[in-house]
């Protein structure tokens, strides 16, 4: 434009050349906008597919760190300055800590401050808005209606200019939110890349569900196990399908064997049973797969490592049936009652 010599004789053909070029600048400036916004949701789309992968397979010693590096990731390819992930409180779904984030040098963090936060009073506006499941963009955090004054302010406190908020929900539930703020410069953030966070999001979600309750399943196996040891209690596990049969390893030194020197199938078990008690036994463990009864007990003699008889108190129930009734799986117990029968 500056190279430009205008035509003193012909003032409106000039404007309408300075208009046309104008118009291809603004469309080449119009067209690399959409180029890398198709550049940035390829790489988002790409990322996702790495991270399904590698989310399903991690261990829970790794998924914190995992997390982290996640969200360098994704704010980095966002443009953002700060990325994080809010937790609610599992008895109080309304406050909620910020447990990840991240921050491009020079951003300051804000994790340690940010603990115990209430979606309640002064932050109902923020907080009707997450509970409602719905991802949102703030453009301009400044232009925020009055009923926002206290988030407004909240985010102000961190020279957040626009911010992405996408809730993280498992089954209708609100666990928390994964958030994006900029700080150096507001940003124009396009819905369909918000849908994309919102996947991101769900794919971590998932993984912090899974080891919780994988984490769960070993506290209370322990707890199980305790208990057992402290009853003085042996465990097995009969798949019906296949006959294999395990035990715990009270269940194998109760009898005076080491866990390696028992049967691992139904025919072992039996044939440690005394032969006086043997039909009695098959006909109540019958009774119970047949699903006449609703448990199984027996109180009979099995034959210990050293030769002797030691006396059981056998309890068992199915806990997994097929649809049309057939039986699966079996656990249960045995207590030593060689006392008690003496006596």
């Amino acid at each position: 434009v500056g190279l430009y010599r205008k035509p003193v004789a012909e003032p409106e053909h000039s404007m309408s050349i300075l208009q046309l070029f104008a118009t291809r600048i603004a469309g080449e400036i119009e067209r690399g906008r959409n180029e890398e916004k198709l550049r940035r949701q390829s790489r988002l789309e790409r990322i996702i597919a790495d991270l399904s992968s590698e989310f399903i397979r991690i261990p829970a010693t790794e998924l914190d760190g995992a997390i982290d590096r996640t969200l360098g990731i994704i704010g980095r390819l966002a443009g953002a300055d700060r990325s994080y992930i809010f937790r609610c409180h599992e008895d109080d779904p309304d406050t909620a800590d910020n447990t990840h984030e991240w921050c491009r040098d020079g951003i300051e963090p804000f994790k340690d401050q940010l603990q115990n936060l209430s979606f309640k009073d002064e932050l109902a506006w923020f907080g009707e808005r997450i509970r409602q499941g719905e991802n949102f963009f703030i453009p301009n955090v400044a232009a925020l209606p009055p009923a926002a004054k206290a988030f407004r302010e909240l985010l102000e406190s961190q020279d957040i200019l626009s911010l992405v908020c996408v809730p993280l929900v498992v089954e209708d539930r609100l666990l928390g939110f994964l958030g994006f703020d900029f700080v150096r410069n507001a940003s124009e953030w396009p819905s369909e890349h918000t849908a994309l966070l919102k996947i991101i999001g769900e794919i971590i979600t998932n993984a912090q569900e899974r080891t919780r309750r994988e984490t769960e399943i070993r506290e209370s196996n322990l707890r199980m196990q305790l208990a057992l040891e402290g009853a003085e209690l042996g465990m097995y596990d009969w798949n019906i399908l296949t006959g294999e049969l395990t035990h715990d390893r009270r269940w194998a030194t109760m009898l005076g064997y080491s866990p390696d020197e028992i049967g691992r199938d139904i025919a072992s078990w039996e044939t440690m049973i005394h032969p006086d008690d043997l039909p009695r036994v098959k006909k109540i463990l019958a009774a119970h797969l047949d699903n006449r009864i609703s448990a199984y007990e027996s109180e009979h003699r099995l034959k210990t490592g050293s030769g002797e008889w030691l006396w059981v108190l056998d309890k068992g129930k199915i806990v997994e049936r097929r649809d049309n009734g057939q039986p699966v799986r079996m656990t249960g117990t045995h207590m030593d009652i060689t006392a008690r029968k003496e006596a």
